[in-house]
């Protein structure tokens, strides 16, 4: 990997300036999604968004170009059906309603815009090469086998849907929006109805699940659940 990763640099060595240029077209006939696939839990990056499309004519259909300070996790703009107007609607991305997001996503029933391919951007060669330099820093996620009892990790949910839907069943309505950490309290092999809480066919048998207590941003506590691997990655703070 080492003898790739220095000869792949050597042959950029003698590159000026990379400009990143995407010819993405929004169509304002069109029904369409722009997914914040970037960070849909900053604010900031809302705000690019916002700006970005403002600046091609669009509005909010409530009427007005103020910019929100919410989560941006979809905007959809309704061009086929509302005869190509500039109205655009958006759906909160630290909420439940990104459930609602990933259907409408899935459906079919819209061109969907991802906004990591039309967010502007100019790339040195320095700045687009440091992705090849990071390769040998980039830590995968912990395996469970090698998580430590009592350790807190840096967590990311994989399925969010899922991860509702366990919720929903075996807890009701709890605001897990913000968590950031996860402390690995014990460790055991469980069926699918232990951890859903119904039947479910998301695996056969038993297969090993962590219990960690969820932190906040803060690591203030949030709530105490039994996971398994695909709906959870750990890594070190």
């Amino acid at each position: 990997m080492n003898k790739l990763i220095k000869k792949i640099l050597n042959e950029f060595d003698n590159l000026q300036w990379i400009r990143d240029i995407v010819n993405v077209n929004l169509v304002k006939s069109e029904d369409w999604i722009l997914v914040n696939d970037i960070d849909r839990e900053s604010i900031t990056e809302g705000h690019e968004i916002q700006k970005y499309l403002f600046d091609l004519g669009y509005d909010w259909g409530t009427g007005g170009d103020s910019l929100k300070d919410s989560c941006i996790y979809t905007i959809y703009h309704f061009g086929g059906t509302a005869g190509g107007d500039n109205n655009l609607y958006y759906l909160n991305g630290c909420r439940r309603a990104i459930r609602v997001a990933d259907r409408d996503i899935k459906s079919g029933k819209y061109m969907v815009y991802y906004w990591s391919d039309l967010k502007p951007k100019t790339i040195t060669e320095s700045d687009g090469m440091d992705w090849i330099r990071d390769i040998k820093d980039i830590e995968p996620n912990i395996p469970f086998e090698d998580v430590v009892e009592g350790e807190t990790y840096v967590t990311k949910i994989t399925d969010w849907n899922m991860f509702y839907d366990m919720l929903d069943t075996c807890y009701g309505y709890i605001n897990v929006d913000n968590i950031s950490y996860a402390k690995v309290l014990d460790s055991d092999e469980l069926s699918c109805l232990e951890v859903y809480c119904k039947n479910c066919n998301h695996w056969k048998g038993r297969k090993l699940c962590l219990k960690v207590l969820f932190l906040d941003a803060n690591k203030e506590s949030v709530i105490v659940l039994w996971m398994p691997r695909d709906l959870i990655h750990l890594h070190h703070i």
